[in-house]
Parts: structure tokens; C-alpha cells; sequence
């Protein structure tokens, strides 16, 4: 149904207008998430998980490197399987 939503858009309006349709969307997303989702009360706040953060980073950035590397005709090249072994070790 968006589908075919954002074609019309598209065809009459332009492609830009895709992406502005976005803007009454998001805000009556907060207003209504603003007025029903209840206040939690602040239990502590825990600090920032910088090893995590760095680890979940370096993972993901070497397996998008990994699956990238599929340029190479061989599944067995030393890249690819490099890349893929170290995200599964950080993981």
C-alpha cells in the first residue's frame, strides 16, 4: 500500500516529497508517544559502556568488511575469511 503511495507521490509530486511526508509522520509520532508512554523515573543512571561500544563497532564494521570482500571470486580467500574470523572472535 506505501508502495504504491509513494509512486503516486513520486509521479505527481516529485521524489522529494517522499521524504517530506516523513516530517508530520515522525512528529505526531512524538506527540503521541509524548501524551500515552508513561515518565520512568530515573533508577540510576548507569555509565556509558565504552569497551562495548568499541567492541560492537570494531564487530560490525569487520563483518560488513568481510561481507564487502565478496568481490573476490573465491569464499576461501585470505581476506574474507580474515575479516569474518576477527568479527567472530570480537563477537
Amino acid at each position: 500500500m506505501f508502495l504504491l503511495i509513494g509512486a503516486w507521490i513520486t509521479t505527481h509530486a516529485g521524489w522529494e516529497w517522499n521524504f517530506f511526508i516523513n516530517l508530520p509522520i515522525g512528529l505526531l509520532g512524538v506527540v503521541l508517544v509524548a501524551s500515552f508512554v508513561p515518565h520512568a523515573a530515573d533508577e540510576g543512571l548507569r555509565p556509558f559502556d565504552l569497551e562495548g561500544f568499541l567492541l560492537t563497532g570494531s564487530a560490525l564494521s569487520l563483518t560488513l568488511a568481510g561481507l564487502g570482500a565478496s568481490r573476490y571470486p573465491r569464499w576461501f580467500c585470505l581476506r574474507r575469511q580474515g575479516t569474518c574470523i576477527a568479527s567472530c572472535a570480537i563477537s
